[in-house]
């Protein structure tokens, strides 16, 4: 039977609930978190394992994309990928990879990064990924997330599917970590979810409600003693519509 051979599972971030960049502390980087099946791509051995290390059910799915890239990654010493399958989410993107990180690579984030980029291209966020194809995800700072936290939800409702969940905030300069369980989670990556991605639970923190998901800002709040929790500011308008502008897409309110 088939085995995750490398020493770490895919790496999971943290739970942030609500985007709201306000709560990290130092630099960090941000990237769309796809709406699919986390992939752990073992190429030498041509298997594909899920997120929790076993074998996935529909990795042949993804042939054609992992041969595409397989010797070029191997020619440098790539042995693994982490990767998001949308197989069977959409049909304009099945058996599409998007190329999330460098698992048996120690070099910073930065780095990992511009390596996948030589491998696969950068995905542009304002077009499906095509079926079959291979991308990088795209890397963004803070104020261009900002911007982008209202414009994937657009896109969403302009494709008539989600393809994005939100938004993945990880550390700028943080190594890949290992991870000896399928259920450990890493501080220095950060999920911000979408609403309708996240729980509907509720629960009350001194009197204050606060949503389930959002335990970082709440232990925040907790550390530095805050008698609320602000909200994320509205009124993204403006800056969406300039983003809009400056790529020359037709902007959909």
């Amino acid at each position: 039977m088939s085995q995750l051979i490398a020493n770490t599972f895919p790496a999971r971030p943290t739970q942030g609930g609500r985007f709201n960049p306000d709560i990290l502390i130092g630099d960090w980087r941000y990237q769309p978190k796809y709406n699919g099946w986390r992939a752990f791509i073992d190429l030498p051995e041509d298997q594909v394992f899920n997120r929790h290390g076993e074998p996935m059910s529909i990795g042949d799915c993804f042939r054609r994309a992992i041969d595409s890239i397989r010797e070029d990654c191997l020619a440098v010493g790539i042995r693994y990928l982490d990767a998001e399958a949308l197989e069977r989410r959409f049909d304009s993107c099945r058996g599409a990879l998007i190329l999330l990180d460098i698992p048996d690579c120690t070099e910073p984030l930065e780095t990992r990064m511009e390596m996948l980029s030589y491998l696969a291209p950068v995905h542009d966020v304002n077009k499906a990924p095509e079926p079959n194809t291979v991308l990088t995800t795209p890397t963004f700072g803070e104020a261009e997330a900002r911007t982008m936290w209202t414009w994937l939800q657009q896109l969403n409702n302009a494709y008539g599917f989600e393809i994005y969940e939100g938004l993945v905030a990880k550390k700028a300069g943080s190594e890949y970590p290992v991870s000896w369980s399928a259920n450990d989670t890493f501080k220095d990556w950060v999920k911000f979810r979408f609403d309708q991605f996240r729980s509907r639970k509720q629960l009350y923190q001194g009197g204050k409600l606060v949503s389930q998901g959002d335990e970082i800002a709440a232990q925040r709040w907790r550390d530095q003693g805050e008698s609320d929790i602000r909200p994320l500011r509205s009124g993204m308008g403006e800056a969406v519509d300039n983003y809009a502008a400056m790529h020359g897409i037709d902007h959909m309110r």
